[in-house]
């Protein structure tokens, strides 16, 4: 039942003694480790699991060790029983549960004291501890000094099996004689204590990617990306880009622990950390590549693009704890950039995650007050004096209790070197009020786009005209 790791570890407890206790009973809050579900390998034949599912969790350096206060005196050159009980645990055979009566180093108890002289105990194990027992009784024996009710006794346990599903507990308990500790019976009621020393949870955030957003520029025709730090953070310079990268630093949280050492998980514990990448989106255009820097000029990591050119893959397996960025490079193809979204996948476990958008810099028209009350008759009219189409989105801002449709005019295309004229009605369908701000963002350079609306009274024909704001 034991792998070589744990028998290692289990060897070296027993000679190097009792270590530092990590749980203690005492404390007014949980001591409790708490394990990561993710580095739990579940398969046939695991190292940190057995048949039954049963979880081995290993103290690598006293992690698992439990400190409680004697409850109870002890006088010296008296006898006492003391007793472990677990729940949702057993001992196993790298717990090394020992007491030999001559007070030596492998003895699995010791007493911490703060007075001087400190009482001297001789501990032997009486029953239990052995591979797969869920208790452990051990006869004390206080040579010199008495031990006080506040003195503390350590039980060293360099490793558990843990139920997967229930919290592990521990409850410790002083008898006056070995009968009644046999059968838990009679216990010295200020000696009981009762504590959780393990469970089994998640903290696994499971992020692979870190996205950056690129622009490309309506003056340059869509071939060169804009120079804003804030809306634009991927450009790295006119004609050269990320969109960002597979990142797995923040793949794994910071609050479990692996069950092999009982430290904080690392990646590597949760993930295999050597793995193709696979990057999609649109690369029809410009030259994409993968490089290992984020200025897309550390080391070009050799790629394959599929034949519909929306795949790039990796050629090998790479080492994932170094980021990998999707870099976009257009100055000599100086093609027009397309707008989308990109992704990036782990060939061999599916991990998966989004990186950034190519988008285009936009002028806004702001349209402050938009109908589409009956009595109205509102259009609103956009003129693009640019030689190419310009595409438009529309997004509406509410007061409280108002819910805004898009339209089927809501999005579109303003023809080059023309007027495009749009009801209200056909823009957004309102429910609540008959009333609602708008911004409409145009593909095309501030000084090509105009914009008004004009609203008819249609019970008295009258109009009233409204030059829109039009910024970039």
């Amino acid at each position: 039942m034991l792998n070589k790791k744990l028998l290692a570890v289990s060897v070296a407890a027993l000679f190097s003694g009792a270590a530092t206790a990590a749980i203690d009973l005492n404390a007014t809050t949980s001591q409790a480790l708490v394990y990561e579900r993710a580095a739990i390998i579940a398969s046939g034949g695991s190292a940190n699991v057995e048949e039954d599912g049963f979880l081995v969790v290993q103290g690598g350096s006293g992690e698992l060790n439990v400190l409680v206060n004697a409850g109870v005196g002890i006088a010296a050159g008296g006898t006492r029983f003391i007793r472990y009980d677990l729940t949702n645990a057993r001992f196993n055979s790298g717990s090394a549960i020992a007491g030999d009566g001559a007070g030596g180093s492998a003895d699995s108890v010791t007493i911490t004291s703060s007075a001087s002289p400190s009482p001297v105990a001789a501990v032997t194990l009486l029953e239990g501890g052995t591979d797969e027992s869920t208790f452990a009784i051990f006869q004390v024996d206080i040579s010199t000094a008495a031990l006080s009710s506040t003195d503390d006794f350590v039980l060293a346990l360099p490793s558990l099996d843990i139920s997967q599903t229930e919290a592990a507990s521990i409850t410790f308990a002083q008898y006056t004689d070995f009968a009644q500790a046999s059968n838990k019976s009679n216990s010295l009621n200020s000696s009981v204590k009762t504590g959780q020393i393990a469970s089994i949870s998640t903290s696994v955030v499971g992020t692979v990617s870190k996205p950056l957003n690129v622009k490309a520029t309506v003056s340059s025709e869509f071939k060169k990306f804009l120079n804003n730090g804030s809306t634009s953070p991927g450009r790295i310079g006119d004609t050269l880009a990320t969109v960002g990268s597979m990142d797995v630093s923040g793949y794994n949280g910071t609050t479990t622990l692996d069950p092999d050492d009982s430290m904080a998980i690392a990646t590597a514990d949760v993930l295999d950390i050597s793995q193709k990448l696979v990057f999609s989106g649109d690369f029809t255009f410009g030259k994409w590549t993968v490089d290992t820097g984020s200025a897309c000029a550390s080391g070009t990591v050799a790629s394959t693009l599929n034949g519909d050119k929306n795949t790039l893959t990796t050629n090998a397996d790479v080492t994932l704890t170094t980021p990998h960025f999707l870099c976009l490079e257009n100055g000599t193809e100086k093609d027009v950039i397309n707008r989308g979204s990109y992704s990036v996948a782990l060939a061999d476990t599916g991990n998966s995650g989004s990186l950034g958008v190519i988008s285009y810099d936009t002028t806004s028209v702001a349209i402050p007050y938009l109908t589409t009350f009956s009595d109205y008759n509102q259009r609103v009219y956009l003129i693009n004096s640019s030689s190419r189409d310009a595409a438009y989105t529309t997004s509406f801002r509410t007061e409280t209790g108002v819910t805004a449709t898009a339209g089927a005019a809501a999005t579109g295309t303003i023809p080059a070197n023309s007027v495009l004229a749009i009801r209200a009605s056909d823009i957004v369908t309102l429910d609540g009020r008959t009333r609602t701000s708008a911004t409409i963002e145009i593909e095309a350079n501030q000084g090509d786009i105009k914009a008004t609306t004009q609203t008819i009274n249609l019970s008295d024909g009258s109009t009233d005209t409204v030059d829109l704001v039009v910024t970039q």
